[in-house]
């Protein structure tokens, strides 16, 4: 994938969003809202660009079943990262926030009925596989902001920050959104100790 994008960089601003996300699920009418207002596109747009992506030579981005993931979040972090621009950031903070302050609807049901949430219709508007990535996005973010720079003129480490900042505000009297957030809470503390 390393060679992929390094031919194509010209259009790495095409994987700026897909890298943010890292991976969801493309059925999931959440997960493709989330990805539309990163890009900053229509999602059918955002699809028709990636799947030129999915086709090239050691490609940097997967799809397995309905699951679109980048192929090494890490490497491509590091290759691509650098391309986030101010724009890019405010659009990853909002959403980050949006997703993350969704309180999970299993809650509403007792605790005995939890377990079968889904049959109520009690789940979250984003995919397991978006929230949990977008955590570890906001984690990775701050893990490697000394090593990579923006375009914008924020670090990475002041946005996981901000975010994390935020989350803990919104969360301070509802425990609602602190049993929303508890698998969540591991990575958001590793990106803002």
């Amino acid at each position: 994938s390393e060679m992929c994008i390094r031919d194509r960089s010209n259009n790495a601003r095409d994987l700026l969003a897909p890298l943010l996300a890292s991976a969801w699920n493309d059925s999931c009418k959440g997960d493709r809202d989330a990805l539309a207002q990163l890009s900053g596109i229509p999602y059918e747009n955002l699809q028709t660009i990636l799947v030129r992506w999915v086709d090239a030579p050691d490609p940097p981005i997967r799809r397995v079943g309905n699951i679109w993931m980048i192929a090494a979040q890490e490497d491509a972090w590091r290759l691509i990262a650098r391309y986030l621009t101010d724009d890019d950031l405010q659009r990853f903070e909002t959403v980050a926030i949006d997703i993350l302050s969704e309180l999970d609807p299993a809650f509403e049901l007792l605790p005995e009925q939890r377990s079968a949430a889904s049959i109520y219709g009690k789940v979250l508007t984003r995919s397991g596989h978006l929230r949990k990535n977008i955590a570890e996005a906001i984690a990775l973010m701050a893990a490697r902001s000394s090593e990579v720079s923006f375009t914008a003129n924020r670090t990475g480490e002041s946005v996981a920050r901000s975010i994390v900042r935020q989350l803990m505000e919104n969360a301070k009297n509802d425990n609602a959104l602190w049993a929303s957030l508890a698998s969540e809470l591991p990575l958001l503390a590793e990106a803002a100790p």
